[in-house]
């Protein structure tokens, strides 16, 4: 094989990813063609990013952040229904994918040298791709195991 001499994919990655990952974290949508917008590319930016194995050499911590906060679904509590998941599950039929890139994204952040919350906002979409819990059904699962936080292996 050959190599060219001071290439690599995981910096060029990481250079077109960090403006969209910017752009995201900047402001909260404010209806929700927006947020399934934000959600979208979250999802798609970290799939990326876990399989390109982009570590927090190529992003900041803050890059995480943006991408867990942008990973909240929005919700029509009146209607009782998550159209933006509905939209995820049609961009992204493998969802063993979305699992695998919202995990890292929160593992990421919850790493404890960088105390962080924004991971709590990717929790949802994480139960809701698993099918460990559907919108707007009360889960049979205690809360308190690591399972529940997405954190159980």
């Amino acid at each position: 094989t050959w190599r060219l001499a001071g290439f690599s994919i995981s910096k060029i990655l990481a250079s077109m990813l960090k403006p969209k990952i910017e752009e995201l974290g900047k402001a909260e949508p404010s209806d929700e063609a927006t947020a399934t917008e934000r959600l979208i590319s979250a999802i798609a930016i970290a799939i990326v990013v876990t399989e390109f194995d982009l570590a927090r050499d190529q992003l900041s911590i803050e890059d995480f952040c943006s991408l867990a906060a942008a990973m909240a679904v929005w919700s029509d509590t009146e209607n009782r229904s998550c159209p933006s998941l509905e939209m995820v599950l049609k961009h992204f039929p493998n969802v063993p994918f979305v699992l695998k890139a919202v995990e890292k994204v929160c593992r990421t952040v919850c790493d404890r040298r960088y105390p962080s919350t924004h991971w709590i906002m990717a929790v949802p979409l994480f139960h809701f791709c698993s099918t460990m819990a559907k919108p707007f059904c009360i889960p049979d699962l205690n809360w308190r195991k690591d399972e529940w936080w997405g954190l159980g292996k």
